[in-house]
């Protein structure tokens, strides 16, 4: 799907695309958002794979975009590749929900951004993965990931790697009071900034936010002028 004002979008608090099989979806959008999940509406896969792959080249505007209460959800392996040039990429917007339900699937987003917070979690939304997942967030410009109040990450049966890099101002990784970022197994993380004044590899800004691998192990790659900040009852776990 390609348009002016948005490239493909799902309208309606209780509209709901379903299918048993393979989802894959290619858009782009001059002038509006690439992919608009809006208010509460659903894409599901419950027995294949769902592919994204979503491109915004105009000004404010967003890869995907999920609604208040909207979800992704695949079965199999979920792979969403994502880019704008002028606002985040991926803007989940209150308890939204982006996950993949098997075990022998996995998640996979890689989202880049020339301006905006690449990947940005509002308030209790979710990216989770019962297997394996990785997310890459990419930024030229500000934060590469910034997860708000109350979201998480979460790979509940595998394993988790996580990259945020910033080639630009503030940081890799932004993460408020009571976000999460839970793995089973072995959790990697990489979060890059510029290294210069007051710049991010990694920052846990409020209380309650948690690092956690509940069997694994976790390894930090961090860098940045202010590689890694911590507030009072943030958690890091292993």
């Amino acid at each position: 799907a390609s348009g002016g004002t948005r490239g493909f979008v799902i309208s309606g608090t209780y509209s709901r695309v379903a299918v048993t099989g393979n989802i894959n979806i290619t858009s782009s959008s001059t002038l509006g958002t690439a992919m608009w999940m809006y208010g509460a509406s659903q894409l599901t896969s419950s027995a294949g794979s769902l592919t994204i792959n979503s491109t915004s080249s105009s000004s404010g505007t967003y890869g995907l975009y999920l609604d208040a209460s909207s979800q992704i959800s695949g079965y199999g392996a979920v792979n969403i590749t994502t880019a704008s040039t002028s606002s985040s990429s991926i803007y989940l917007e209150t308890s939204s929900l982006i996950r993949s339900t098997d075990s022998s699937g996995s998640l996979t987003i890689n989202a880049t951004s020339t301006s905006g917070y690449t990947l940005e979690t509002y308030n209790n939304s979710q990216i989770t993965s019962v297997g394996n997942m990785s997310i890459t967030a990419t930024s030229a410009s500000t934060w590469a990931m910034v997860m708000r109040a109350g979201s998480k990450l979460e790979s509940s049966a595998g394993t988790l790697g996580v990259t945020a890099t910033t080639s630009s101002t503030l940081g890799g990784l932004f993460m408020a009071g009571t976000s999460q970022i839970l793995s089973y197994g072995d959790l990697n993380m990489f979060a890059n900034s510029n290294t210069s004044s007051s710049h991010y590899g990694l920052r846990m800004d409020g209380s309650s936010a948690v690092i956690k691998s509940s069997a694994g192990n976790v390894f930090l790659n961090l860098i940045g002028q202010k590689a890694f900040s911590w507030y009072d009852s943030t958690n890091l776990r292993s």
